[in-house]
């Protein structure tokens, strides 16, 4: 049974991971909770406290590459107003804009601008 179900997920991961190579852009949804006694989950990446924007921007990172997901793909991220929040998803931002590459047509996929009116891939929900 043990062999059957991970024959079945390393299947279903290696499918899932085809269906993100053929992707243009996506959308990412950022969140962590915490609960006394509890450590916040990202991605299932068990996360120390304190949740800092650099340690969750590694986690995001570690996902997006696990899943072959590129950072100039990611058209915006959908997270909780936090400040580690808003700052690991700016620090994956400084990382992407360093890249030569970028994807074509991004500027037409999306008119988000931040207040200094620059393109904010951040959605926040409260």
């Amino acid at each position: 049974m043990n062999k059957l179900l991970t024959e079945r997920m390393a299947a279903g991961v290696s499918k899932l991971r085809d269906v993100l190579a053929t992707c243009r852009l996506a959308t990412i949804c950022l969140d962590g909770w915490t609960k006394k006694g509890l450590s916040a989950l990202l991605n299932l990446d068990l996360l120390e406290h304190p949740h800092t924007g650099e340690m969750l921007s590694k986690s995001l990172e570690k996902c997006l590459t696990h899943w072959g997901i590129s950072e100039v793909k990611v058209l915006q991220i959908i997270s909780d107003n936090g400040a580690n929040m808003v700052k690991a998803v700016n620090l994956l931002r400084e990382r992407t804009e360093e890249e030569e590459d970028k994807v074509e047509d991004k500027e037409e996929a999306v008119d988000g601008c931040d207040d200094t009116g620059e393109e904010s891939p951040l959605l926040t929900h409260r």
